[in-house]
């Protein structure tokens, strides 16, 4: 049975192969994305939440470890964001950190961050551009587009023009959303973010 060591020696042999043979980049990187797959199942992923979070998502719905997230002290920056992730390594704490960094929003919070207290989210926003460890941010919404665009909690509700131009100007700030239905399948989506941004940055862990 391979080891992560194993995995570690192929994946660095494929990208070598994906630099010096493109004429076969598909072929190798398609090789390289399952041993990046396996070294991932073979390796300790823990999920940090925040410690605001009233129902957080659970590891029997993420399918990794989730604890609580470490506080300034322990890891050397503010708290930021809603959930994080992190892979074992040998390196110093703070380098372990996964790149991305999750927004959790049910369509009320995402009501209530747009048309509330937004410049409170902004701030959130500027705490994540200033931490050297992630360079990515993305919000989870709890529910489809389409009830989000017509939930009303007050008459004077904004209307769906004022809606998607809220959503636009996240885009704009490099902030994408994204809707996954429900509060069931949104942390399965996140798992698969998860997978994805490890695969995308796995230099990151493997030098």
């Amino acid at each position: 049975m391979k080891t992560r060591s194993d995995y570690e020696f192929e994946i660095r042999a494929l990208r070598d192969a994906i630099r010096d043979d493109p004429h076969n980049m598909e072929e190798y990187q398609n090789k390289l994305n399952y041993r990046v797959s396996k070294w991932m199942d073979l390796s300790d992923i823990f999920i940090f939440r925040a410690n605001n979070e009233q129902t957080p998502w659970r590891e029997e719905d993420i399918g990794y470890s989730v604890l609580p997230m470490p506080t300034k002290k322990e890891c050397g920056f503010d708290q930021v964001g809603d959930y994080q992730f992190v892979v074992d390594c040998e390196k110093e704490f703070s380098e372990c950190f996964g790149p991305l960094l999750v927004e959790r929003k049910s369509m009320q919070d995402l009501y209530g961050t747009l048309f509330g207290d937004r410049e409170r989210f902004y701030r959130e926003i500027t705490r994540y551009e200033k931490d050297p460890r992630f360079d990515q941010m993305v919000v989870i919404v709890e529910s489809n587009f389409t009830d989000w665009l017509s939930f009303s909690p007050t008459p004077d509700a904004p209307g769906i023009a004022q809606r998607l131009a809220s959503i636009a100007s996240l885009q704009a700030r490099n902030i994408p959303v994204y809707f996954t239905g429900s509060e069931r399948l949104a942390p399965k989506f996140y798992r698969h973010c998860v997978r994805q941004n490890i695969m995308k940055n796995i230099d990151r862990w493997i030098s």
